[in-house]
């Protein structure tokens, strides 16, 4: 169970109600003056209000605990003069206003108990109590200071927590916009991969020329990846078609490199073993002599001018099959 500010008033106001119920049954036992018999039952009354308030936790309950605490101090001890017991009752109101007030109500409960009992008693015997007088001011003081130190301690606390939640608050909100742009990053990579497979399919049609003959024209600069892309894409489209004849035309083909010549190899050999034919044609002089110089071998590769010619050598290539079916 947590022990809050508000379950130790109401335990403190308890004790006070059965201290009071025990000095009035004192008062009652040794046949007190009726009026300080009086005074007592209206301090047990206000006292029970008080408690009542506590429970319905009424915000202003703890100032009316202290004044009250103040005011039952200095008129309900049956005797009027200043004696070291009554001394002792200047202590409970600076008690409850440690533990509930500010600084400034312990000052003024160490103050007003023993202004009430100065006025009671009309100034008698209180020059011979001077020293402890010394001392509860002393107390008064300790209580006041430890009063700060706690305040203090608290506004820090306090302080520390609000700066630790808005710090969390911050890390959430940072936390929250690296997700939104990690989303808004996904996206955009997906645009991107989306557009760059659009690119690939435009910069390199592969088209229907005739039936069972597939012309790719391949256009501009040629590298390793868009190589490899146009590769897959071959395959992919020749398998889907049935192709017999596959014309890559590099007439666009502005330079060319050992990995892309070897690719190219490589594409026309797996097209080979899915039963298609490949002829490379528009080799221009310049793509000729840097094959030539990086010594690649085009002995397995059919080569022809144009597309039209290649097209023709497959035509004339499939007329005996035909006579002879």
């Amino acid at each position: 169970m947590r022990i809050t500010q508000r379950l130790v008033a109401i335990g403190m106001q308890s004790l006070l109600l059965a201290g009071t119920l025990v000095i009035l049954i004192y008062q009652i036992i040794t046949g007190d003056d009726l009026s300080a018999i009086v005074t007592t039952v209206v301090g047990l009354v206000i006292g029970a209000v008080v408690l009542f308030l506590f429970w319905r936790e009424w915000k202003y309950a703890p100032y009316v605990l202290i004044i009250s605490g103040v005011v039952l101090s200095g008129l309900i001890p049956p005797d009027d003069t200043l004696t070291r017991e009554t001394v002792l009752s200047f202590l409970i109101p600076p008690v409850i206003a440690l533990i509930l007030g500010r600084p400034i109500w312990i000052i003024g409960s160490a103050i007003g108990t023993p202004l009430i009992m100065f006025i009671r008693s009309g100034g008698q015997g209180w020059e011979a109590n001077i020293p402890v007088l010394v001392i509860l001011a002393m107390i008064t003081g300790g209580m006041t200071l430890a009063r700060i130190v706690t305040d203090i301690a608290q506004h820090d606390a306090r302080d520390q927590t609000r700066r630790a939640e808005d710090a969390l608050a911050n890390v959430e909100q940072q936390a929250q916009a690296l997700v939104a742009a990690n989303a808004q990053q996904e996206a955009q990579l997906d645009q991107q991969r989306q557009l760059l497979d659009l690119v690939a399919t435009l910069e390199t049609p592969a088209s229907p020329l005739a039936e069972g003959v597939l012309f790719v024209p391949i256009v501009g600069h040629l590298d390793a990846r868009r190589t490899e892309a146009l590769t897959s894409r071959l395959l992919a489209e020749a398998s889907a078609q049935r192709a017999e004849l596959v014309i890559l035309d590099i007439a666009g083909v502005s330079s060319i490199d050992t990995v892309v010549a070897h690719v190219l190899l490589h594409t026309a050999q797996a097209l080979r073993l899915l039963g298609c034919a490949v002829t490379l044609s528009g080799i221009s002089a310049e793509v000729a002599m840097t094959l030539v110089d990086l010594d690649v071998d085009l002995e397995n590769v059919t080569t022809a001018r144009s597309p039209r010619e290649a097209l023709a050598a497959y035509f004339i290539a499939e007329q005996p099959t035909m006579r002879d079916s």
